[in-house]
């Protein structure tokens, strides 16, 4: 545990890592519609503050260009998000997001890889949960899947 200092709260707080591990494949088929990761959530309540970090093991099998999108959702109006992936395909790539959106990734070849997905979210007035989504960047015929052993770890401060 680890004392954490949350300026939005005035109030020190000491914090644990909250692990999640992914226990079944979750796969996508021909869409590009964003679908939650069941499990790798966290209620965020007013001004709440948090740090997360999702190791994600993925195959994509499409025969164009592979991709992936992923969201880390979180309700209306967060006063701070940043979040920043780094990819293992064919190659390494960094992508960051300092607003609420889409974090697009491509590769080269249909692949297995990992995406690591570190983030920082400071809650506004809104309650709600932060969810990891994922979809295919293009829906293509062919499956997308987030094996079982990806994780999802966080900690509210």
């Amino acid at each position: 545990m680890s004392l954490t200092y949350n300026s939005a709260n005035n109030s020190f707080v000491y914090g644990a890592d909250f692990p999640v591990v992914l226990d079944t494949v979750q796969t996508v088929n021909n869409s590009a519609t964003l679908v939650d990761i069941p499990d790798f959530s966290c209620v965020l309540n007013a001004n709440d503050r948090v740090m997360f970090r999702a190791v994600l093991h993925v195959l994509s099998t499409t025969n164009g260009t592979p991709g992936l999108t992923l969201r880390a959702d979180c309700p209306a109006s967060p006063t701070l998000y940043r979040v920043r992936s780094e990819s293992f395909f064919d190659a390494a790539a960094t992508t960051y997001a300092a607003a609420l959106g889409d974090i697009d990734i491509t590769w080269t070849t249909a692949t297995a890889g990992v995406v690591v997905l570190d983030g920082l979210i400071q809650n506004g007035a809104n309650d709600g949960d932060l969810k990891l989504q994922f979809a295919q960047e293009t829906g293509t015929a062919v499956d997308t899947s987030i094996y079982a052993g990806s994780s999802f770890t966080y900690r509210k401060f």
